[in-house]
C-alpha cells in the first residue's frame, strides 16, 4: 500500500510537469504569434 503511494505521487508530479509543458507550448505560440503579426504591420 505505501508503494503505491509513492506510485500515485509520481504520477501527478509528471502530470503537473506535464500541465506546465502544455501551458508553456501555449504560452510560447502566443508570443510566436504576437510577434508575427507585429512583423506583418511593422512591413
Amino acid at each position: 500500500h505505501y508503494g503505491t503511494n509513492i506510485n500515485n505521487n509520481k504520477e501527478k508530479i509528471q502530470r503537473k510537469k506535464k500541465k506546465l509543458n502544455d501551458d508553456d507550448l501555449s504560452y510560447i505560440e502566443s508570443v510566436t504569434i504576437i510577434s508575427e503579426s507585429k512583423k506583418i504591420s511593422a512591413e
